[in-house]
């Protein structure tokens, strides 16, 4: 049997932020609305301020909230920055402190209408992905339909050694249905046959 565990580089780079983001997407998720603004301006400092509003805009635009922030694409930080009347370069001096930080992310989900996952969708979600995970099997095609499923109903996505272990479990359980409904439909003589081939092939491969 295949391992079904997800490889590790599948999972690399998906916490941080892609390179670009198209002017359209920038226009939509990363520009303040007069709500956003009038929470971000109750922030002390312009390093919170531009740091928070860019969190917010990110977790709006990614489904979770990409880290560094200092890390974003210049382009994007520019175009927030110029929205709150802020240099860019402040944000350099953004998320020193950790308690600041779980601070900002409790205001930013609370603000947006998020929450975090929650023992309660566990089972439900670990079923949909099964069912996702027997038409794709591809761990990155099943990253991309669990961030999207997650970022429709405002769950934040966790992080990715608990996605990690939900991709590679709905493979496992996908494989096992789908080997169950495929070993009921062969009779005995056709289990022989399959048998084996399946030695001939693992003979031929030593």
């Amino acid at each position: 049997m295949r391992s079904t565990r997800a490889p590790r580089e599948k999972y690399r780079n998906l916490d941080g932020f892609v390179k670009r983001i198209e002017p359209e997407d920038l226009r939509r998720d990363f520009s303040l609305s007069p709500s956003d603004y009038e929470v971000v301006e109750a922030k002390r400092g312009s390093a919170n301020r531009l740091g928070f509003a860019l969190r917010l805009c990110a977790l709006r635009y990614f489904g979770f909230i990409p880290e560094p922030i200092t890390e974003a694409p210049p382009e994007v930080v520019a175009y927030v920055a110029r929205q709150i009347d802020l240099p860019p370069e402040v944000l350099a001096r953004y998320g020193t402190r950790e308690q600041t930080r779980t601070a900002h992310f409790r205001d930013i989900i609370a603000h947006l209408g998020y929450r975090k996952l929650e023992p309660r969708d566990r089972g439900p979600l670990r079923n949909w992905l099964r069912d996702r995970a027997l038409e794709h099997d591809r761990p990155d095609t099943l990253y991309s339909l669990l961030r999207e499923h997650l970022h429709g109903r405002k769950i934040v996505r966790p992080g990715l050694t608990v996605v990690q272990r939900f991709i590679g479990t709905a493979r496992e359980e996908a494989e096992t249905a789908t080997w169950k409904a495929v070993s009921a439909l062969l009779n005995p003589e056709l289990r022989e046959r399959l048998d084996a081939l399946i030695k001939v092939d693992s003979e031929a491969a030593h």
